[in-house]
């Protein structure tokens, strides 16, 4: 099950402080291979991204075989393997969904939400 959700309160704050509705569903359902990933962007990049030329995307999950399934789905919109990050296991779904306040306040300042992070390496 691939989660690309986040989870806000009314207030726009995090439903789920230091957590994530992929950890969540993993935890209620053991047996689910969950995967969190495309929850950093809006459906134009997630979809088209060269749309945010250098954009990163994550993958958070417990199971490899649906982290490879996962890879296989980002191949097919257009993402190379060099901008997928493997972040390890479902717990580090905490992060992309936290960058969501952060996501609020850029689409607020670009007036858009054609963009997306993305991680530069160094060698």
């Amino acid at each position: 099950m691939l989660d690309v959700s986040n989870a806000f309160t009314p207030e726009f704050t995090l439903a789920y402080p230091n957590d994530s509705v992929a950890r969540r569903i993993q935890e209620r359902f053991p047996n689910l291979r969950v995967l969190k990933s495309i929850s950093t962007m809006n459906i134009s990049v997630m979809t088209d991204p060269s749309k945010a030329p250098g954009a990163t995307v994550f993958i958070s999950g417990d199971d490899s075989a649906a982290k490879d399934a996962v890879r296989g789905l980002l191949a097919d919109l257009g993402w190379t393997k060099e901008q997928v990050l493997d972040l390890g296991g479902v717990a580090t779904a905490a992060g992309p969904e936290a960058y969501g306040l952060l996501f609020l306040g850029i689409y607020a300042a670009l007036q858009s939400p054609t963009f997306n992070i993305a991680v530069i390496r160094q060698g």
